[in-house]
């Protein structure tokens, strides 16, 4: 018996020890947990001040049109219709800026947590800093956004994804769109391969003038990447000199990643304080971002001008931790630590709806030096600098801008204001005004003796710039009514913008290399080029047609890919021996190789469905599409230096197509697929065509599913007379993004694989005519409030209200144990007394 009490005391202290070191785990902050179901829901009732003023009318596709009396109704009523449909989405955009992505998601957004912070997204979005940054106008519209965002979620509790994350306010609205801007800027592409084994892989053009180590990134050659990397859209417009009645057309045609926070989110909105434009907004976002009213329109496309600069710092070797060396001086490292939640697992407890999420609480450095924003890896500490930082709230002072103009003059305006960074854009207008502006926020005084495309010398001040001066606006490329009554851009060089009249196109040599500016050109725009040269006169419906073009030119990227993989084996067949033959043609099946080359050589350079050399020529090539954003020269020596690695896919295509479809000749639409709910339709398009169909290969390059390339378009017409006489457009899916359940979820689905559009209703006598449902923002009853037990007020914090939680059941379970382990030991003794032996 004392072994066995023994063994029980050990046991009872070992446990003890356990919960212990859980709860002083807890304590110490390495591991926290979400106390999402004791949240307090909100109360829909403090939410309801914009309900009476704000109606939505939905039309037959499902398209909201938002009617509000003042701009902050309108806000309201957009938040709340985009909530409709997709709620999950901003949820997740807001958590991103709020830093509480990784929280809500598990490890894989922790790197999105961990980019809030490391551009201070927050920092420079403190309710004090946009009270002094905004307008009263953008404030209104923002607090009216966060209001629509709380009052849906307080009718909706059980799609909260994060409790803590309510109620949001006009700071998690900013915070959200500034999330967005290091997408764009490229900022996301460059950390990523700076976490690459080779840390000069991502730089543009090769080195610095310091003379530090560098590379072309052409000397990796062409190698595979499944998504092409660079953002892309078409945008072009022609006016009365060049359409057949003296008509205006403009075409709005992005393309962006078809889910996600930022794919597109099609909604009209009106308010009659003079807020009236329809077109495509991104989840969390309060404005329209590109689109038309009455009077005009306008497109973006992505540019690429340097306003990220790279820098390469020395750290100080006596404390590489705390300093770095700046022109022989040692500068200490602005240094502060911030914690990223990161959900492990949940827990689910009888009585609780929600399961209680348990946190891995990451506690980060962030450096700061004179440069910006540090990254410290294994081969380097680099900095990151891009203009203008602290005041790019004010990009959504240019986008309201640009909302509410009604003329060219309000419009130019709201863009010269250049709180926005990068951007082509792309304007017409009623009266036959074309325009295009490239912006770009070039500090001044860069130091002419660098290549700011490089990776800097970070121990030198001489290649730093201040934050106060950048190039004017009107010295950036730009080009008003050009005499051939048409202009384009289609993420090509802005010295290629319209055709016959050299002229008036901007001058590359005004530009310095302290101003870098591309001077690439696209397969889009040199199609659109040609097909606009071959007609004088252009039809509303031909205009219409040019947008579904499924050509590559014959000086296209995947032509010149075509022609140097067939000459290549075709030399190597008739010159060489077999044992002679590189290793990827050995193990070939040379009849399949020989039917291959006949296909390449024969095909018509289309990507229409039924193209039966379009899936080969896509699957062995698309992947290395990426490197048609380098100039011609840098294009074509990386294609044909060392052609190996297209090559080689091209037979593994082979084998491929052969192993699954039994031969080459396969449809393209059997391999090119759009995949939404229960529908999987094959379609035509590709990567660099006008009629833009991107993907992800699937199954062992079996086929290709969609996931990138037309995603809004919005094709615009004004007559004679100048009146907005006809709009027609779609989106890829259709207006209920995350809504399974809703026959909005996939109904536009067919239209982009039968290339056909539908009838944008714009005129409120339209909407009418075409409704399908009408209502006020809030059209549920508002709930009563959510009574809980637990006095939650009284914690300080999450860390406080963790620790606590946690010592409260580690004192019941020890509590437990005792009481367990005494009546054990009461019970034997007890025992022992009643079996005791009886002596006289």
């Amino acid at each position: 018996r004392e072994g066995e009490m023994a063994v029980k005391l050990i046991v009872l202290v070992a446990v003890s020890v356990v919960l212990a070191s859980l709860a002083s785990t807890f304590f110490f902050g390495v591991l926290s947990v979400g106390m999402g179901p004791l949240v307090k829901p909100l109360d829909a009732r403090n939410y309801t001040t914009h309900v009476p003023n704000v109606k939505i009318l939905r039309d037959k596709w499902g398209v909201p049109h938002i009617y509000g009396k003042s701009d902050a109704d309108t806000a309201f009523g957009l938040a709340y219709s985009h909530s409709e449909d997709d709620f999950p989405t901003i949820q997740e955009v807001i958590l991103n800026g709020r830093g509480l992505a990784a929280a809500a998601f598990g490890k894989e957004k922790a790197k999105a947590d961990f980019l809030t912070f490391f551009m201070d997204i927050q920092g420079i979005s403190t309710p004090k800093k946009l009270d002094a940054l905004l307008s009263d106008s953008l404030k209104s519209i923002l607090h009216g956004y966060a209001e629509g965002l709380n009052y849906y979620a307080a009718l909706h509790w059980d799609q909260v994804l994060l409790p803590e994350l309510f109620p949001v306010t006009n700071v998690d609205v900013m915070t959200a769109t500034l999330f967005k801007l290091p997408i764009f800027v490229r900022l996301l592409q460059q950390l990523e391969k700076l976490g690459e084994d080779d840390p000069y892989y991502f730089v543009s053009m090769g080195g610095h003038p310091t003379g530090n180590k560098t590379r072309d990134p052409t000397e990796k050659h062409v190698e595979e990447n499944t998504q092409d990397e660079r953002m892309g859209s078409n945008a072009w417009a022609i006016n009365g000199k060049r359409s057949v009645n003296n008509e205006t057309y403009l075409n709005i045609n992005s393309h962006l990643p078809w889910t996600g926070i930022i794919a597109w989110y099609e909604t009209h909105v009106h308010s009659e304080e003079g807020w009236n434009v329809y077109g495509g907004t991104f989840p969390a976002l309060p404005l329209v971002m590109l689109g038309f009213n009455e009077h005009l329109g306008w497109a973006h496309t992505v540019n690429r001008p340097d306003v990220l600069d790279t820098f390469l710092l020395e750290l100080d070797p006596s404390d590489p931790d705390g300093f770095y060396k700046l022109d022989n001086r040692s500068v200490p490292f602005e240094i502060s630590e911030v914690v990223i939640k990161v959900k492990l697992f949940d827990i689910t407890l009888p009585f609780f709806t929600r399961s209680f999420p348990v946190f891995y609480n990451a506690h980060q450095k962030i450096y700061r030096s004179v440069h910006g924003p540090v990254l410290r890896m294994p081969h380097g500490s680099y900095a990151f600098k891009t203009g203008d930082w602290d005041n790019m709230p004010k990009v959504l002072e240019q986008w309201l801008a640009l909302n509410k103009a009604t003329n060219f003059d309000e419009w130019k305006t709201g863009l010269a204001q250049q709180h926005v960074p990068i951007f082509n854009s792309v304007y017409a207008d009623k009266t036959g005004i074309l325009y295009f502006a490239y912006s770009a926020k070039f500090p001044s005084d860069r130091n002419p003796n660098y290549l700011y495309n490089l990776i800097l010398d970070g121990s030198s001040s001489k290649p730093l710039w201040s934050d106060k001066e950048f190039l004017p606006f009107d010295q950036l490329p730009q080009i008003l009514n050009p005499r051939s009554g048409f202009i384009q851009n289609c993420n090509n060089s802005p010295f290629n913008l319209t055709v016959l009249d050299a002229d008036e196109i901007p001058d590359p040599n005004r530009y310095v290399p302290g101003f870098p500016i591309e001077k690439t050109m696209t397969n889009r725009a040199q199609r659109i080029f040609d097909i606009v040269s071959q007609h004088e006169q252009i039809s509303w419906e031909m205009f219409k047609d040019h947008k579904w073009d499924m050509y590559y030119t014959s000086s296209s990227n995947i032509a010149r890919f075509c022609n140097i993989t067939t000459s290549t084996i075709r030399t190597i067949l008739r010159e060489k021996q077999v044992f002679e033959y590189p290793e990827w043609l050995i193990s070939a099946n040379l009849t399949h190789v020989k039917q291959g080359l006949d296909l390449l050589e024969n095909w018509d350079l289309q990507v229409n469905p039924e193209n039966t050399a379009a899936a080969l020529v896509i699957l062995s090539f698309a992947p290395y599409l990426r490197y048609y954003e380098l100039d011609d020269v840098q294009m074509i020596r990386a294609i044909s230096d060392d052609p190996t690695p297209y090559i080689r896919s091209f037979v593994k295509t082979i084998d491929r197509l052969i192993a699954h479809y039994g031969r080459l000749d396969v449809r393209y639409d059997t391999v090119n697929r759009i995949v939404r709910g229960n529908k999987n339709l094959g379609l035509g398009g590709g990567p660099d065509i006008i009629h833009s169909v991107k993907g992800e290969i699937m199954d062992d390059k079996k086929w290709i599913k969609g996931n990138f390339g037309d995603a809004l378009v919005l094709l615009v017409k004004w007559d004679s007379n100048q009146k907005l006489s006809s709009v027609e457009g779609l989106h890829q899916f259709g207006s209920a993004t995350s809504r399974p359940e809703s026959p909005h979820y996939d109904d536009q689905v067919e239209l982009l694989v039968n290339r056909q559009y539908r009838t944008v209703y714009f005129f409120e006598e339209d909407i009418r005519a075409n409704l399908e449902e009408e209502y006020n923002a809030g059209k549920e009853k508002a709930l009563s409030p959510v009574r809980h037990t637990l006095f939650l007020s009284r914690f300080r914090s999450d860390r406080q209200l963790s620790a606590t939680y946690f010592y409260v059941l580690s004192s019941f379970a020890l509590l437990f144990i005792v009481f367990y382990f005494v009546r054990s030991f009461t019970s034997e003794e007890s025992e022992a007394q009643t079996t005791k032996p009886k002596t006289d």
